[in-house]
């Protein structure tokens, strides 16, 4: 049903014919984690898959399984939901409720592209429909198809476990470096724990200003796609989320080139050694507010924070480690109204 981005809902009070209907009685007996359909507007939605990605926790959909949740998920006061949610929601729906008034579900705009077939053809097509198109999140197994040959796909796709088998030899290699290179042995951990701090300025300005980079040309679209568009139109794409090693190593030696020309030889390695710490701490921490529920607060706080910026703002709420710099530029998102 997702084979087309564009919405599948039906306007007004007749449901599709071909749609299949379900009995409350039948509903009501997919109540599991493991077997679990819940009715929005008169629809039935079979959403065991979706339980585990669920931006808010699986924990509210778990208590509304075999009932109608369409309070719930249309109510503002209880549980927020944008039109991407919406849009998400339509990849699950397999019926209707028998006797039931469906009613009016948001319809989303459609776009000419196909998602069946690898995006990086089509994405520069869409002109200033892109912005939008590309903030509207699906949820697809499997996730999507960049380039038509497998050798390019491959480079596309990172498991999280790459992340510190690369960069924490190298880390650590910089830092022994640093020592090598310092008449003081106080300089390269110094430079090192500045350089982890420093990162984290960084993260605010490459995910607001390189990584947002208003598209909406040809050449922009496929750049912004590249970058991080896909993670945008895909946010729980396992394999599409840590930055690909590939481009990480070029990207780290041209910081390295560039610090060497604004810091002295004793602090260097050592300092780039902490920038490349502070940016694995903000990949690991990003894949696990995606894909885990955190033990703390700090990042249960981060992980709805973050959920916030994929599916109802954008625009705001860029940090991902903290909320810090965020408060200093003035870009947190307005705060969720809850009951």
């Amino acid at each position: 049903r997702l084979s087309k981005f564009h919405s599948s809902a039906v306007m007004g009070l007749q449901a599709p014919s071909s749609w299949p209907t379900f009995s409350w009685a039948t509903v009501k007996k997919h109540n599991t984690e493991n077997d679990a359909w819940i009715v929005i507007k008169g629809y039935v939605y079979d959403v065991s898959r979706f339980l585990p990605d669920h931006p808010g926790g699986q924990d509210i959909l778990l208590e509304h399984l075999g009932t109608d949740a369409t309070e719930v998920f249309s109510s503002d006061d209880i549980h927020v939901h944008s039109k991407a949610a919406w849009k998400l929601l339509e990849g699950y729906r397999i019926g209707i409720v028998e006797t039931a008034n469906v009613l009016e579900v948001q319809t989303t705009k459609k776009y000419n592209i196909d998602i069946n077939k690898p995006l990086l053809y089509q994405v520069g097509d869409l002109g200033n429909d892109y912005w939008e198109w590309v903030h509207t999140p699906i949820h697809r197994e499997g996730g999507i198809r960049l380039f038509k040959t497998d050798f390019f796909e491959f480079f596309t796709r990172t498991p999280w476990w790459i992340i510190p088998l690369l960069w924490v030899p190298i880390s650590l290699s910089l830092l022994f470096v640093g020592f090598q290179n310092s008449p003081f042995l106080i300089l390269p951990p110094l430079a090192y724990v500045t350089g982890v701090f420093f990162w984290y300025f960084m993260e605010y300005v490459i995910h607001r200003w390189v990584f947002h980079i208003y598209a909406g040309s040809y050449k922009m679209n496929l750049l912004h796609f590249l970058l991080h568009g896909i993670h945008h139109l895909t946010p729980m794409d396992k394999d599409r989320l840590v930055f690909p090693p590939a481009l990480g190593l070029v990207v780290a030696a041209g910081f390295l080139k560039f610090f060497s020309l604004l810091l002295p030889i004793s602090v260097l390695h050592g300092f780039v050694g902490g920038l490349i710490l502070g940016y694995m701490s903000y990949d690991l921490t990003h894949y696990y507010i995606h894909h885990h529920v955190p033990l703390t607060q700090h990042l249960r706080s981060m992980k709805t924070y973050h959920m916030d910026h994929h599916y109802k703002n954008p625009d705001a709420g860029y940090g991902i480690t903290s909320k810090f710099y965020d408060g200093i530029f003035s870009t947190l998102p307005e705060p969720r109204t809850s009951s």
